[in-house]
């Protein structure tokens, strides 16, 4: 649930925060906190929690984030990419930029795909009209970017999903649409 404001302390308990619920929502807690309007969640490596967190756009933009139970990311009080002395707080694994405005993302083994484009997240910048390909790394106990590519310029994706086989398919704003793309298997 996003926070009630841009750099205030939310007035609800629930403010900027991931839930974890039972089935039928008999029961519900905060799972993380500290995120200022958590969207679109995706697993990842090793069935890992990443969702991300969008921010007001006079900072340096969206950022991913790797959800841990009972972890704090740091809203109101630290703002992605700048140099603060903040400490408790888990860091993002990646920022945008002030201009962009990342919508959705999904993760892959992709069986079916070429070895550079397995084990990847791909990150929807509508703003940027991109689908950028990013590899995560796992080093000392943290995800860490190792790399970043545009893999397509897609003018209005606002949502992707991938099978396992490596098909995409994209959900378009404008006229409705889905849209695959298939890799043609070539490394």
């Amino acid at each position: 649930s996003g926070s009630s404001g841009d750099r205030v302390i939310g007035m609800h308990e629930n403010s900027g925060v991931i839930l974890k619920s039972t089935p039928g929502f008999a029961k519900t807690e905060i799972f993380a906190k500290g995120l200022r309007n958590p969207y679109a969640l995706a697993w990842g490596p090793n069935g890992h929690l990443f969702t991300i967190d969008n921010d007001v756009n006079q900072n340096p933009g969206e950022e991913i984030n790797w959800i841990k139970e009972g972890a704090h990311y740091g809203h109101p009080f630290v703002v992605s990419g700048e140099k603060t002395k903040s400490t408790g707080f888990e860091p993002s694994i990646y920022a945008g930029t002030s201009w962009g405005h990342l919508v959705s993302f999904d993760y892959t083994e992709g069986t079916k795909l070429p070895a550079r484009l397995k084990n990847s997240l791909y990150v929807i910048d509508i703003r940027a009209r991109s689908i950028n390909h990013v590899k995560l790394e796992f080093v000392d106990g943290r995800y860490k970017l190792k790399e970043q590519k545009l893999f397509a310029k897609i003018a209005t994706a606002v949502d992707i999903a991938i099978t396992k086989a490596g098909k995409f398919t994209l959900l378009s704003s404008f006229g409705r649409k889905l849209s695959c793309i298939r890799s043609n298997n070539h490394s």
